[in-house]
């Protein structure tokens, strides 16, 4: 039998199981998944990346004037530009 941690009569957002008091293990479980640490090994591409120094330096360049204590901060500014860029080499 499952451990009861959500509600069948609640709608769940993404970020509503951000808010949940439950261990991720826990969680994980629940929906049949299990979680572990290792460290893997990545693909790494041997394309030319000519506009990676400029994102960087953009990064950089901006990092000092903002604020990066609440996650959107950091979701938009710092992972949103290197999205597009991996959109761009992808595409």
């Amino acid at each position: 039998m499952k451990k009861t941690i959500l509600s069948a009569e609640e709608s769940y957002s993404f970020a509503d199981y951000f808010k949940l008091v439950v261990y991720v293990e826990d969680l994980l479980e629940y929906f049949g998944y299990a979680f572990r640490r290792e460290k893997i090994t990545l693909p790494q591409s041997t394309l030319a990346l000519p506009r990676l120094a400029d994102l960087k330096l953009r990064l950089e360049e901006n990092l000092p004037y903002i604020s990066m204590t609440s996650e959107a901060a950091r979701r938009e500014f710092l992972l949103a530009p290197v999205l597009m860029e991996v959109v761009h080499y992808t595409h």
